[in-house]
């Protein structure tokens, strides 16, 4: 059967059995710095801390991740912070 692009794109994305449905994390198809290493993670706290005193360590300093992992930068710098 004949598909356009955006059709074939759609059943590969959203159709049965889709990239996007099948609820793989996604660690499990690519890797960034935070996957490899916790060197991002440690110069990311070492960032953090150089910021929260140049602020003059307010009683809240809030770090957001925004990606498509679960987390995993977070962690890591807790963990560093430890």
């Amino acid at each position: 059967m004949w598909q356009t692009w955006q059709q074939a794109m759609t059943a590969a994305l959203y159709g049965p059995g889709g990239f996007y449905v099948r609820g793989e994390r996604p660690a499990a198809h690519f890797r960034t710095s935070v996957h490899t290493s916790g060197r991002y993670a440690a110069a990311v706290l070492a960032l953090l801390r150089e910021v929260d005193a140049a602020l003059g360590q307010p009683a809240r300093l809030d770090l957001v991740d925004i990606g498509a992992g679960q987390g995993e930068l977070l962690s890591q710098v807790l963990a560093a912070a430890g």
